[in-house]
């Protein structure tokens, strides 16, 4: 690219329960075999839980955050909140409402240098 391109027409999200829990049991298999990441740690997952615990409780707003170097990040993310989170809390004793979500966010130009693989068409 050597310009600057129009800017995108606007896609409102669409969440999906059914989509969601079939992304949420395959998520662990794509990891290992697309990825070859076999583990997804929490560093300070208490924190995490009581944040969510906390959102969904109405009691406060919240944001996640971050940035990410690989197309792997964010199925790591979405392992770290479909599965391990919800894991977690039940452990700790914090009852977490289903579906543990978050909507993504990104910049739409991402699959013109990234490649088809990283968006939906």
């Amino acid at each position: 690219m050597t310009q600057a391109q129009p800017s995108l027409e606007f896609i409102p999200p669409a969440y999906n329960p059914l989509v969601w829990n079939v992304a949420k049991r395959i998520i662990p298999f794509w990891l290992k075999y697309n990825n070859h990441i076999v583990d997804v740690e929490i560093d300070r997952a208490s924190e995490l839980i009581d944040l969510y615990h906390q959102f969904q409780q109405g009691k406060t707003r919240f944001m996640l955050a971050f940035r990410h170097p690989t197309i792997a990040d964010p199925p790591c993310i979405a392992q770290l909140l479909w599965n391990k989170l919800p894991q977690l809390a039940r452990q700790q004793g914090v009852s977490l409402k289903s579906p543990v979500h978050a909507h993504f966010i990104y910049d739409r130009g991402i699959p013109l240098w990234a490649g088809d693989k990283v968006g939906w068409g």
